[in-house]
């Protein structure tokens, strides 16, 4: 007999605070679609960021990530950092954020891409962006973001998780 291989469950996309309720960036409305996603595809994505305090453009603020990516065992596997994707500090965000070409649906809306980022209400209802590699492997993945301020300490923690078909 031929056994059917086992199917990636998909987890689907959410998120959720892991942070304390006073922090300084919180998420109000984040979207994902498609259910599971698609690479190479069309991602479409959206938000609601309120940013209570600014964040200053020579901010030191640093990222700790840690993705998983569970597969048909549905053991949960940490993917380490290479080349600066996967389970990651990223020491200077601001810095980092400068190589970044916004794109214009952002400049329009006010939304910036890099620091400085003043304090107050950032809203993109939807924005689609095609990826044209394959950049992760059919499964579901969990991630953890954490984002300090050397001055102002952890500003935002978020957990995410989502699908790749």
């Amino acid at each position: 007999t031929v056994q059917a291989t086992p199917k990636v469950k998909d987890v689907g996309f959410s998120w959720k605070s892991c942070g304390p309720a006073d922090q300084l960036v919180e998420i109000r409305n984040l979207t994902i679609s498609p259910s599971p996603l698609f690479f190479p595809g069309p991602l479409t994505f959206g938000f609601d960021i309120l940013f209570h305090d600014s964040i200053p453009e020579d901010a030191r603020v640093s990222s700790d990530m840690l993705l998983e990516y569970s597969g048909r065992t549905g053991t949960w596997v940490k993917i380490p950092c290479i080349g600066q994707l996967g389970s990651c500090t990223y020491e200077d965000v601001c810095s980092m954020s400068q190589a970044i070409v916004c794109p214009d649906e952002l400049k329009k809306r006010g939304i910036p891409c890099t620091c400085p980022i003043a304090k107050g209400e950032y809203v993109l209802p939807s924005f689609e962006v095609d990826v044209l590699a394959s950049v992760f492997l059919s499964g579901d993945y969990r991630a953890q973001v954490t984002f300090k301020d050397s001055t102002k300490g952890q500003i935002a923690c978020y957990n995410v998780t989502f699908t790749v078909g």
